[in-house]
């Protein structure tokens, strides 16, 4: 990009794109894919109600054309002779009790269908620096390893503040 347009790369996202992921890393590839010109697919391992995205990035990708695919989680990528993705299985999955962070629980049904897509984004367990984080001294994490902060963003050292993962995981 720095080379630009010197070294014009182009990006190519293919006809039919999957996204896996309920963050909002997974809204933003999915959106950048369909502006791209690919049918979009998010696939999501729970419902809605428990993806960690902002619920205004999901109403934006809804509203863009983004579809949504719940209760799926992929078992296995397929590629064709060529070694180009062609395919991904899926695993259909069920909802159990709640786990640590509070949402329920995705249980696999045993039960797998095969979806048709070129490309695909794997948009899952984006996490801070947790060797940074534990080497500030001073610095209040909570049971997660987030860093605890005030109304106003400030953590246990005065002056220094934090947001975004490494605050809600």
């Amino acid at each position: 990009a720095y080379a630009f347009p010197e070294y014009d790369t182009p990006v190519k996202v293919g006809k039919k794109f999957a996204v896996i992921g309920g963050g909002n890393t997974a809204m933003d590839a999915a959106r950048s894919a369909l502006r791209l010109g690919a049918e979009v697919w998010i696939l999501y391992r729970r419902t809605k109600k428990e993806m960690t995205a902002r619920i205004e990035e999901i109403h934006h990708a809804e509203e863009e054309g983004v579809k949504f695919m719940f209760l799926v989680s992929p078992k296995r990528f397929i590629g064709d002779e060529h070694g180009n993705l062609k395919a991904i299985e899926l695993e259909k999955m069920k909802l159990g009790e709640p786990d640590e962070t509070g949402r329920r629980r995705p249980i696999p049904t045993g039960e797998t269908f095969i979806m048709e897509i070129d490309n695909a984004v794997i948009a899952i367990g984006q996490t801070p620096n947790k060797t940074f984080i534990q080497s500030v001294p001073d610095l209040l994490v909570d049971r997660w390893g987030r860093i605890v902060v005030d109304d106003k963003l400030m953590t246990s050292i005065p002056g220094v503040f934090a947001g975004g993962d490494a605050i809600r995981g």
